[in-house]
């Protein structure tokens, strides 16, 4: 099953953060579950929203994709989203990714 993320718009952050000595978390609406990009790219998520604690992350990275639509139907996928911008965390929100941002309800005009 393809869940929809971008596969580049996951895979180019996803190295880039970790080549500049980031550790990179996956978070998926189900820890190690195995989500699979449109083009066919796997990943597995490291840990479940419910698990997020956001004072422990510098940057949320949101793909672009159709993924962006389903995690904006998981109010913990939204709450973690909202949390990190209330906390002033950097969020990076790629292609589709902005439909998290509204969700959220941290955009305006």
């Amino acid at each position: 099953m393809k869940n929809g993320f971008e596969d580049p718009e996951f895979i180019y952050p996803y190295y880039r953060f970790q080549e500049e000595g980031y550790k990179v978390d996956i978070v998926g609406p189900k820890a190690k579950e195995t989500y699979v990009g449109k083009h066919g790219f796997p990943i597995m998520s490291d840990i479940s929203p419910k698990e997020v604690n956001i004072d422990e992350y510098d940057a949320i990275i949101i793909p672009g994709g159709w993924a962006p639509d389903r995690m904006r139907r998981n109010e913990d996928m939204v709450k973690i989203v909202r949390e990190a911008y209330e906390k002033g965390k950097v969020i990076a929100a790629i292609c589709h990714g902005p439909q998290m941002l509204i969700e959220a309800d941290i955009l305006r005009g």
